[in-house]
Formats: C-alpha cells, structure tokens, sequence
C-alpha cells in the first residue's frame, strides 16, 4: 500500500524540480521557447513525475520512517495525519496498519540471531527481570524511528541507572568528585550507594563480600539464597531481582523492579512517603557546570517550589544546591506542560536556564506519579521478603551471588520513572509507526481511536507489545477520551468499555454475592460494613457505574445503598431495613449470572444530549455555570449557617468539601434538564476531582459526597464526564468573585444570571428559575 504522505511529498518535489529544469533551459534559449526543446521538456516531466508516482507505489515503509526522522517533532505532522486520518475508510486504515505489522515482524525476524546471542550470555536474573525484552528491537526502532530516548535497549539489558541521561545528549553525566562520591574510609560499610538518599529510599543496600558476609548474616537483615531459590522465587512467586556491578567510576548500583501484577504491592506495612524536590536535588549530589538536571515534580506548586528552592540564596542553600544559584525562575503552566512528553530524559528545551552558559540547566518537568501508584510499583522495607532479592557479582567466585535483605533501597522516583520511559517508547512506536495515537499513564494505555477500530486496535497493542516482549493486559488499552491534568493525559470515560475480570476473582465475587444474599435470607441485620467486607464487589459496582455499563441493573442496588449510606455531612453508618435487603436480591442474583457466565465483556453506550457544567467555590459562595441547549446561564449560592457549620469542622479540607458541595448543588438544580443525557463536567479543583473520579476519597466527607454524587448520577442516568479546566479559565469562576450583574456583561446576551438572594439554599425555587431560565424567553439577569 502506498504511503500517502511519501507519494505527495515525491510527486511534488519531482514536479517542482523537473518544472524548473525545464524553465531554466527555456531561460537560456529563449528562442526555443515555442520549439521542440519546450515540448520535450514537458513530456520528460510528465513522464519523470509518472516513474517518481511509481517508485512510491511500490515503495516500503523505510522511506517514510526516514521521512519522519527528519521531523524535529511528530506533533508538528499531526495535523496532516489527522486528516489522512479522518479522510480515509476503516478499511484502509485497518490495511495500513496490517502492513506496518508486518514490517515489524521481518524487522524482528532480522533480530532475532542478535537476541538469542545476548541472551545466551545473560545471566538468569537478568532474563527473569526483563521478561525477554527484544532489546535489539527496540534498538533498531529507536534508530529508524529517530526515537528520542536512544539508550533505552542498553538500560534495559544493564539495568536502568538512578540518574537520568543528559537532555541535549543523552549521554549520561558523570559523578563529579566530593564528599558524598568519594570511596568510603576504611572500616565504613561498603554502602552501593555513594551520595546522600533520602531517609524513604534507605541506605542498607549492602554490596555484600566474603569479608563481612558473616557480619551482615548476624545483623539478620541480609541471607545469602541458593541459586534454585532463587529461581523459585522468581519464577513462581513472581519475585523480581536489583543486581549491582561495577563501571568505570567505581561500584554504582543500578536497579530494575517489575512485579507480576501491581497488585501484588499492595501488603506493604509502610506507607511511602515521596520526597520533596528539594530533597531530590539534595538526593543527587553536586552536579558540574553546564551540566543538566531534571526535577521530576508531582504538582504545579511542588514544580514551582523546586525552581525556587534551587535559586535560592547561597547562605541559605544547601551545599548540593549552592551552584543553582541565579536560575531564572518560570511558572508557565504550558511551558511545564511541555516537559512531560519528554519525562523519560528525553531531549528537550529546558524549562529554565541559568544566565550564565556555565551553570547548570534546571529543567522541571511534572512527572505522572502519584504517591499510590509510586507506592505499588516500589519495594520499600516490605515484609515479604521474596520481593527483596540483590544480586552481586563476586569476582573471587566468579559468578553471581544473591541475597535477600529487609531493604530494597531504590526508590519509587526511580523505578516508576524508568517504567515511564518504556511506556513513551511504546507511545512513540504506536504514533510514528502505526498512525495510532495513545496516551500513557506510567504503564496504563488509553487510545484515542474510531469506535468501529477499537477492537482491531485493542489487537494491535496487544501484538506489537508482544513482539517487544512487553506483556500487557486488554484493559489497559481502552479507547476513548483523554483528561488533561498538569500535563499527565488521564483515561476517565469511555465510548466502549472492556470490564476484563479473571476467572479466579470472578469466582471470589460470586461466592461474595452468594454469602451475602444467604445472610440476607437468613433475616440479618444488612449495615455498611457489611457492604464494606465485600470490597471487591463494591468497587466492580462503582466501576461498573461511573463508565455507564449496566447502569439500569445497577441503579436499584445502589438506591438501596445510598439509604444506608445517608445524606452528606452524617457519619457512615446504618442498617438496611429487611424490605430493603431483600429488595436487592433478584439484582444480585442477576449480577451473579453476569459475573459468572460473561466472557470480557464490551459495554458501548452513547448519549444524544451533551450538557457542559463547570464547577466553583471560595470561602464564601458556591457557583456553578452551564451550557445548556447553546445557552450559558450560572447561578450563585450564599452560604448558609448549616453549610457554615459543616465546613468549620474540617478546615483542613474546607475548600475542597466547597468544591464538591457545588458539584452536588448543581447536578441536583440541573436535574430537571439533564436527566438521561451526558454532563461533561469542569472542575479546577484536583482533589475533589480524583475523588469524584475514583469515587472515593480518605477523607470521609470527600467519600460520602461523591458516593452521594455517583449515586444521584445513577437514579437520573446521567453520563458524567470529568474535566479539568484551570482556575483562571473557569466560568464557575465568576460568580464566586465577580459582583452581581458583571458575568452577563462578560459573557454577552446569551448569559442568564440566576442569584439564591436568600440566606439558605432554596433548591426547589433553582429548579424552577432554571427551568423557566433554559425554556422560557432570555432575560439578562434575575
């Protein structure tokens, strides 16, 4: 199949070339101009233009990719793909893609004797930890592709390094002599690590010799293992491997960690704390001039902390951060945004530069990591040892040595950013490759594709990632919209959903059901720990629920739940009645047939109407603005001593319960309009965001209202859609600060202001102001 873009790229630069070959002869015998010379000159471009036509016929794909590596970035082609996207069939782009496929195929069959060589000579640990990775694959795509990660196939048949490599370069940076790089004095323990750590990554890591073998076996925190237990471990209990080795500078370690399912972290005793930027630039250690640091945040304040804590006064400064003295300072949220694409190390501009060429390069970039993710995918001081296996070359033996110890001292920065960059490596193959556009969430695929393509593309990431050696699971490739928060693209709804549930969990959910529908026959008192101990079935419910999927079968279980859960502001708790109770059981036995008998399953579903809410508090006001049948209307709540009352009690989280409050506000003034339709949702608040979400929340408040707002969303099916949307971009922004009157005149005669004058909220007269408002005549102000 021809490239598109190829055959219009040769067709017009042959054309423009022989064209201004013949207009040049014609220059200089301009006698000739109506003779033969003229007329031969344009058969030879018409035949010339036909021959180059052809070529591109029959041309593969390598001249395309050579194409593409010429391109700075692959955004600034988007534009053209689109619309070949767009303006082509299914069929042929399903061709496309199958042709590339194979091309990816003969390009691994041409690796295929360079990996059974590497991995010939591999050590087992190493196979076990890489889980047969086609290193050389990735190698020759990065080459071809121009990708910008270019050592990504050597780290990962070494180990990926702690640091990250230099963003104009790629090359690694070297460790500047000093205190914390100096070889430890005699006598000292010979720590793998080098430079100052954090107190959570530890510092025990121990690169144990024949000398102190027997001193650590009587600290009882390192125990040499047998090669065959070793195996084991890994093998069966899906244990993973950290091995140190030397390089040229001295012992370094360097650290790989894959667990078998994410979930398998989740018994960890202490909870991980992340570290501040600041102790990061600590973490590294002096850095030589001109050199290069990425500072991956987790927050726009924490990115701004960074750049500030890394200008700050030379007496004031740590000695680690003392050379960062007169780094320009940057906030712009774009400019932040523009670094997480590069989050793996990537080249890039740097997000701040000194003004002197010889300082160091700040760059600041929002990394997507939350403290649970980080948490889950990172060892730190676990119980279960058979996580915490170090291996170590003994070069008196000559082979290979392992131990398990009670620390794991690598860190959760450092193993989910290198997972981060594998993620981008796959992001980038699928964009520059296949025209297949996906975002990442550190090892999470959302794709943005046709409806009538999901299934074919759901295929296709499961088989190029299978060529890679990558194993990846079918609900990690849902297709649908994309959240953008601080930079980090989120999967949140979906046109078709895959609820993939492994036959031994959906044997523990149907024993759940039918242990509690018997304990409901029984005549037991129904409470919400009751609810709470069948943990996995409550959160299939919600899941279930907030992507829409047999959101009627659903609906009376959770209007049943929602009597025992109460209204928000009471504490959880309560009893259903026996009425109640059995009321739930012809849902649950349904519920149990559809666990049990269904295959994974694709729910698709679509609304006809779509309404856009947006969403705001401040200390003192609650508002919301709406776009409803292409008319903007936003309305004012005033605080009432009962919402006062409510929010005094927990300052801490005050503004955020405000956030929510209004979200609850506003669907139920709203209720009367977009019942059974899509409400595309704004909010610029983060917290109340991810608790609406996930549908939960730690704090107990946070949880009640958005399980409060999830279950009103049931009873009125209602899609909700979440968005984040920047504080100074918001409407809802507008009547919490602008006095009455003032929104109208901004937003044109299309706005209708409806204002609550009196002290407490009066919802049934907002349901009949906004439903005159949106079906009765306009009016410019209440």
């Amino acid at each position: 199949m021809p490239d598109p873009f190829l055959c219009s790229d040769i067709l017009a630069a042959t054309f423009v070339f022989s064209f201004l070959s013949v207009k040049e002869c014609c220059n200089k015998h301009p006698n000739a101009r109506s003779s033969r010379l003229l007329s031969l000159g344009l058969v030879l471009n018409t035949c010339y233009t036909a021959v180059a036509f052809i070529l591109s016929f029959f041309s593969t794909s390598s001249r395309l990719l050579i194409y593409i590596m010429n391109c700075a970035e692959f955004d600034a082609a988007d534009e053209r793909v689109f619309s070949w996207y767009d303006a082509s069939s299914d069929s042929a782009i399903a061709s496309f893609r199958r042709d590339r496929l194979q091309l990816l195929k003969n390009l691994k069959a041409q690796c295929v004797r360079k990996n059974k060589e590497f991995w010939a000579s591999a050590a087992h640990h190493v196979r076990a930890i890489s889980g047969h990775i086609d290193t050389a694959l990735i190698d020759e795509l990065t080459k071809r592709l121009g990708l910008s990660d270019i050592h990504l196939g050597r780290d990962i048949r070494e180990g990926f390094p702690i640091r990250g490599p230099l963003p104009r370069t790629g090359n690694w940076p070297a460790i500047v002599p000093g205190p914390q790089n100096d070889p430890p004095e005699e006598g000292d323990t010979p720590c793998a690590f080098r430079r100052t750590r954090p107190s959570w990554m530890g510092n025990k890591l121990i690169h144990a010799t024949k000398e102190n073998i027997e001193k650590e076996l009587e600290k009882k925190w390192l125990h040499r293992l047998h090669r065959d237990e070793v195996r084991r471990i890994v093998n069966d209990e899906g244990g993973a491997v950290a091995y140190c080795h030397s390089i040229e500078q001295g012992e370094k370690i360097r650290t790989v960690m894959h667990f078998r399912d994410v979930n398998d972290a989740t018994t960890m005793t202490e909870k991980l704390s992340l570290p501040s930027p600041l102790t990061f630039v600590r973490a590294l250690g002096r850095l030589s001039a001109g050199s290069h640091l990425f500072i991956p945040a987790f927050g726009r304040m924490e990115a701004e902390q960074a750049l500030r804590d890394c200008s700050a006064d030379e007496e004031a400064a740590p000695p680690a951060t003392k050379a960062f003295k007169g780094v320009t300072q940057s906030t712009d949220e774009g400019r932040l945004s523009a670094q997480v694409s590069r989050i793996a190390g990537a080249p890039g501009t740097p997000i701040s530069a000194g003004p002197d060429e010889h300082r160091p390069h700040v760059h600041c970039g929002i990394i997507g990591v939350d403290a649970e993710s980080a948490y889950k995918q990172t060892a730190i001081k676990s119980e279960h040892l058979k996580f915490n296996i170090i291996g170590s070359w003994d070069e008196a033996e000559g082979d290979w040595v392992y131990h398990r110890c009670y620390y794991s001292a690598f860190g959760a920065v450092a193993s989910v950013f290198n997972w981060c960059r594998v993620s981008f490596f796959i992001m980038e193959v699928f964009r520059k490759f296949f025209f297949l556009f996906c975002r990442v969430y550190i090892d999470d695929f959302s794709l943005v594709e046709r409806l009538s393509l999901i299934h074919a593309s759901q295929s296709l990431v499961e088989e190029v990632c299978k060529l890679i050696g990558i194993r990846i699971a079918s609900h990690k490739t849902l297709a649908g919209s994309c959240l953008r928060i601080l930079g980090v693209e989120f999967s949140t709804t979906v046109d078709c959903v895959s609820l993939d549930i492994r036959l031994a969990k959906r044997q523990r959910l149907a024993d759940l059901i039918s242990d509690f529908i018997a304990s409901i026959k029984a005549g037991a008192a129904i409470t919400v720990k009751d609810f709470q101990k069948m943990l996995g079935l409550y959160n299939f419910l919600v899941v279930a629920l907030r992507l829409g999927a047999v959101r009627g079968l659903l609906s009376p279980c959770y209007a049943a739940l929602g009597k025992a859960l109460g209204e928000p502001g009471r504490p959880l708790g309560g009893s259903l009645t026996v009425s109640a109770s059995r009321q739930l059981i012809p849902t649950l036995l349904t519920l149990r047939d559809i666990v049990l008998t269904q295959a994974p399953t694709v729910f698709s579903f679509r609304s006809l109407s779509i309404h856009y809410l947006f969403c705001d508090a401040s200390l003192s006001l609650l508002g919301f603005a709406a776009l409803v049948r292409k008319q903007l209307f936003w309305a004012r709540f005033e605080s009432s001593p009962l919402l006062d009352n409510f929010f005094e009690s927990y300052r801490s989280q005050v503004i955020h319960m405000r956030e929510m409050v209004a979200v609850y506000y506003a669907l139920l003034s709203l209720s009367p309009i977009i019942r059974g339709s899509t409400v595309v949702l704004f909010l610029d608040s983060q917290v109340a965001l991810f608790s609406l979400l996930k549908g939960t929340s730690k704090d107990i408040v946070l949880r009640i209202l958005a399980q409060q707002i999830h279950l009103f969303c049931a009873r009125l099916d209602i899609r909700l859609v979440l968005r984040y949307i920047r504080s100074a971009e918001n409407p809802a922004d507008a009547p919490t600060r602008f006095p009455h009157g003032d929104c109208v005149r901004a937003f044109g005669a299309d706005a209708t202001e409806v204002r609550v004058a009196s002290s407490s909220v009066d919802i049934q007269s907002l349901h009949a102001l906004l439903n005159f408002s949106v079906r009765g005549p306009r009016s410019s102000g209440s």
